[in-house]
C-alpha cells in the first residue's frame, strides 16, 4: 500500500486580470519581491529555479507549463535528494468576475518530516497568498 503523501492547498482571488498574475508567478523578479526569497526561475518545461531565504535554499525544476494557465515544479531544499526530499507544487490560474483565482497546490514526500513540512508549507502559502495580493494592489507612482 503507497504511502499517504501530506497535501497542502491554498486559494485567493487576487485584485488583477490573469496576465498580471501569470507576470507575478513566473518573472523572477516579481517573484522576488512578494515571495519572501530571492528567487531565479526560468518557468518553461525542463527549466530551473532557486528560491533564497534566510532558511536555505530550495531548488526547483519546472515539470509542466500551460502558459497562463498552471505552473508545476517540484521543489527540495539544497542538499536533498529530489526523489526523495522533493515536493510537488502546482499553481492553477483562472479568471474570475472578482479578478485572478489562484490555486497552490503542493504535495510533500511521506514521512514524517515531511508532515512537519506541510504544516509549515500551510502557513508559508498562506503567508505567501497575502503578499502576493498586496504586490498585486500596489499602484505604481
Amino acid at each position: 500500500m503507497a504511502e499517504q503523501r501530506p497535501t497542502v492547498q491554498r486559494s485567493a482571488v487576487l485584485p488583477a486580470s490573469r496576465d498580471r498574475v501569470w507576470s507575478a508567478l513566473t518573472t523572477s523578479s516579481e517573484l522576488s519581491r512578494w515571495f519572501g526569497a530571492a528567487v531565479e526561475l526560468d518557468p518553461r518545461p525542463g527549466g530551473w529555479g532557486r528560491f533564497t531565504d534566510g532558511r536555505g535554499t530550495r531548488t526547483a525544476r519546472v515539470i509542466d507549463v500551460r502558459w497562463g494557465q498552471r505552473l508545476d515544479l517540484v521543489w527540495w531544499p539544497e542538499g536533498a535528494d529530489p526523489g526523495e526530499g522533493g515536493s510537488e507544487v502546482s499553481i492553477q490560474v483562472e479568471e474570475t468576475p472578482q479578478g485572478t483565482r489562484v490555486v497552490v497546490t503542493e504535495t510533500a514526500p511521506a514521512s514524517t518530516e515531511a508532515a512537519q513540512a506541510a504544516f509549515q508549507a500551510s502557513a508559508a502559502w498562506t503567508s505567501r497568498a497575502d503578499r502576493l495580493g498586496a504586490h498585486l494592489s500596489a499602484v505604481l507612482v
